[in-house]
């Protein structure tokens, strides 16, 4: 009987997985709320419980636009904006938002704001301010940013550069020593990374560990391009001859030729079964992070979003690809524009560093909308490794079934 009403039905044409929130009542996206207009692509950094509640959520975001007089042009200008948030539920509803709880501090990263035109092959880059901070979590406890701005040498136009947030965030360094952490800083400056091959415009790189612990970038998905870190050294590639095809050129087939792929987040480690129900190896135990998609159809752009799993182990190989993934609450028509993900109780019970997760632990996604507003979903982790298509050769898992 079952079997006969449901074929009378038509079918449903959803190709997406819906991330719920766990802690919306109605499964439903979450508010960042920073008292101020303007505010968009936020970058939320959940730090160990023992900092306590005013203290857990670190938030850095594009601030608002603005122009200035520079050279006789109206030049456009942003800034980098950060403070911490506060967890409250919107009364008799219990909807959860976060909410700015100290003050919202303008970044000191000082750069050209006017570049000269003949240092930017696309014109749309002379006036492009600092932009999508990215913020990640190393093993030891240094809460990095990562971040998009003008470039300090004749030939680059924009350059990505990394500073450690306690330098530039106030009240970070005491809040993460009250909980025991006090790792050393490596970056007291903003620093330029730069890489061998350079390209004239660089964004949207993804942090991510070694398998030695090691700060590595994850730079191009497509060919797949990671470079490690050597201080006061240019960044060296660990496979300069990476192939032009992979996993996600076999995903998506034609479409290439008319997306752009890129990072959304930062990647994160996670094991392969609950917390305490196994012991991590290299064997049980993922990379994962979110990547977007970016179509240019007219009249309008749109990002589809995509969970991405590689190995941990040199030379970090596609594993899997999960189906399209959207928010609950969230129209595709608007662009969703994600931007950070992060343990929601970082810990170091099991001696494995901060960025270290396993399937039942929640996971906090935050996303800009339509470069005007700011949001975030939680889920497990569990729901993140689900409903993925393994990548050519890859054996099957007790999540990913050939």
């Amino acid at each position: 009987m079952a079997s006969s009403l449901k074929a009378s039905y038509p079918q449903s044409e959803n190709k997406a997985k819906v991330i719920e929130s766990v802690s919306n009542p109605y499964g439903f996206i979450n508010l960042i709320d920073p008292y101020a207009g303007g505010i968009f692509n936020p970058s939320v950094l959940v730090l160990p419980d023992q900092v306590g509640l005013g203290w857990r959520h670190l938030f850095v975001a594009r601030g608002e636009e603005k122009y200035e007089l520079i050279e006789g042009d109206d030049t456009r200008w942003e800034s980098i904006v950060g403070c911490f948030l506060l967890p409250l539920k919107r009364a008799h509803l219990g909807l959860p938002y976060l909410a700015r709880e100290s003050e919202l501090t303008t970044l000191d990263l000082p750069a050209e704001r006017k570049v000269p035109y003949h240092r930017c092959d696309n014109p749309d880059f002379n006036q492009f301010p600092p932009a999508d901070p990215r913020l990640f979590f190393t093993d030891d406890g240094q809460p990095l940013i990562i971040f998009s701005q003008t470039g300090h040498m004749p030939n680059i136009c924009r350059a990505l550069f990394i500073i450690d947030a306690r330098m530039v965030i106030p009240g970070l360094d005491k809040a993460l020593k009250k909980a025991g952490w006090n790792a050393p800083v490596q970056f007291r400056e903003q620093t330029a990374l730069i890489r061998e091959g350079q390209l004239n415009v660089e964004k949207n790189w993804s942090l991510m560990h070694g398998e030695n612990d090691e700060l590595l970038f994850h730079v191009s998905l497509v060919p797949q391009q990671i470079y490690k870190y050597v201080p006061n050294l240019t960044l060296r590639p660990l496979d300069p001859l990476a192939p032009s095809h992979n996993c996600l050129t076999e995903l998506l087939g034609p479409d290439m030729n008319r997306v752009h792929l890129h990072h959304a987040t930062p990647l994160l480690r996670a094991t392969l079964c609950k917390r305490g129900e196994c012991k991590p190896d290299v064997h049980n135990t993922v990379l994962f992070g979110i990547i977007h998609v970016k179509y240019h159809p007219l009249p309008y752009l749109h990002y589809v979003r995509h969970v991405v799993t590689w190995n941990v182990t040199e030379p970090y190989n596609y594993l899997s690809v999960s189906r399209p993934i959207t928010y609950s609450g969230t129209n595709q028509a608007d662009p969703i524009f994600t931007v950070s993900m992060a343990w929601d109780h970082p810990t170091n019970r099991h001696g494995l560093g901060l960025n270290h997760g396993f399937l039942d632990d929640r996971v906090v996604i935050s996303f800009g909308v339509a470069d005007y507003g700011s949001g975030y979903t939680d889920t497990l982790a569990l729901d993140l490794l689900t409903d993925h298509q393994l990548c050519a050769g890859v054996e099957g898992t007790s999540l990913w079934r050939r």
